[in-house]
């Protein structure tokens, strides 16, 4: 069964082996970077996101990034709330239903 919730702490190897999957399928690129895991859990340290994981039947294949801003107000005006969301990565299923 297919479910999306808000990632926890005990995600991040999951999100770090999406995140490198999807370099290398968007890129063409090998992302053999002895690196990565320590600097994507430094990024992930010091950065206000909110991360969602789909999983299917207990196997993480998909993670969205979130962003929230809250405008600074102008007077007369309420502040507003904006929402971005990046990296919307999906692994496997066909090339068809990707962005679904």
């Amino acid at each position: 069964m297919l479910s999306i919730r808000q990632a926890r702490s005990t995600d991040t190897p999951s999100l770090i082996r999406l995140r490198a999957a999807w370099v290398a399928e968007l890129m063409g690129e090998s992302t053999e970077d002895p690196d990565f895991d320590n600097n994507y859990r430094t990024w992930e340290a010091n950065n206000a996101r909110t991360m969602f994981v789909a999983d299917l039947d207990g196997t993480p294949i998909g993670m969205l990034n979130l962003m929230v801003f809250e405008r600074m107000p102008k007077p007369g005006k309420k502040t507003i709330v904006l929402g971005l969301s990046r990296e919307r990565i999906r692994r496997g299923g066909s090339p068809q239903r990707r962005g679904r």
